[in-house]
């Protein structure tokens, strides 16, 4: 018994192969590729959130932190939280002293004023303004113009 085929047939064969090996392959191609961007957006999602939470805390806005499975990710979105409650309980102690001073300071008879190294008025208490007939609402000249004289100003 003789089994044939012409080379015609072969090669036909093979190139059918050739080119179904070349489609699977841009299939499988093209399906690591669409599963690496759906795993790459996974990943950044919850990254870019975090920044944009980060940019609300410095901004002083309140702002959402994701959740996420993934232990590195949500590594880092448990000490952004931590810092965050850490930072709003250190600012309502500020914003407390801050106001506190500033109750102590109304309460003085004597007039206090307080400027930046430039001479600016930052500050200044009822009694400083009663004293220097201005207002409680009135912006306060450097003091270069408020004390003319020198030994006034030092």
């Amino acid at each position: 018994m003789r089994v044939s085929a012409s080379l015609a047939a072969i090669d036909a064969r093979i190139h059918a192969v050739q080119r179904g090996a070349l489609g699977a392959g841009l299939l499988m191609l093209v399906a690591a590729g669409l599963v690496a961007w759906l795993l790459a957006g996974a990943l950044a999602r919850p990254l870019v959130q975090i920044a944009g939470a980060a940019r609300d805390f410095a901004a002083g806005r309140a702002a959402v932190l994701p959740d996420s499975r993934i232990p590195e990710i949500a590594r880092h979105v448990d000490a952004l939280r931590a810092m965050h409650e850490a930072l709003d309980q250190r600012f309502t102690e500020l914003r407390r002293e801050r106001e506190e001073s500033r109750t102590l300071l109304e309460a003085l008879s004597d007039g206090v004023i307080a400027a930046d190294a430039r001479g600016v008025v930052v500050s200044a208490n009822a009694a400083a303004r009663r004293l220097l007939d201005f207002g409680p609402r009135d912006l306060l000249p450097p003091l270069t113009e408020l004390f003319h004289d020198q030994q006034h100003r030092t």
